[in-house]
């Protein structure tokens, strides 16, 4: 039995695994200050930067798909056996039937907790994206020369990226 536990425990943490990792990362030591980008450039940067990563794109892809990637990460894992994961194991029952013959409402509470990690990522992804879009903007300026900046910027312009945007953004 304690195989089944464990090989609960393994479902658990690889639900929680990505949502954690993301909240849990550490700040890496600074690096070394580089001389700032030329205004010009980082001017241009910014316009490319902001039709990479328009406003509020990543609240959406906490809200939109986050859960259905959860849902789906969860589905395929609750079709596992504890044998699937190298534990003994001679019931053949799924993770899914394990999990409700010990906590009935095991995928109602998964399905809570998705929303509410959604929701509440959205909420930091939301905060943090300001910071990103300058943070890129000043890379790209360091990254590329003026003329390739402005040839991204003219490509993020065009009619067929515009619509691609509109249906991925």
């Amino acid at each position: 039995m304690m195989g089944i536990a464990r090989a609960q425990g393994l479902t658990m943490a690889l639900a929680l695994a990505l949502p954690g990792a993301a909240a849990a990362q550490t700040v890496p030591p600074a690096a070394p200050q580089t001389a700032p980008a030329d205004p010009a450039r980082l001017a241009v940067a910014g316009k490319v930067v902001a039709k990479l990563v328009p406003q509020g794109v990543y609240l959406r892809m906490m809200r939109d798909a986050f859960p259905q990637m959860m849902d789906a990460m969860i589905g395929q894992m609750s079709g596992l056996t504890p044998a699937d994961l190298g534990e003994k194991d001679s019931s053949g029952k799924t993770l899914e039937q394990i999990a409700a013959e010990r906590d009935p409402a095991f995928r109602e509470r998964m399905t809570i907790m998705t929303r509410v990690i959604s929701d509440e990522m959205g909420k930091v992804m939301d905060k943090l994206e300001p910071r990103v879009r300058v943070a890129l903007g000043k890379s790209f300026a360091r990254r590329f020369t003026l003329q390739q900046l402005n040839d991204l910027d003219a490509f993020f312009a065009t009619p067929r990226v515009l619509r691609s945007r509109r249906t991925i953004c």
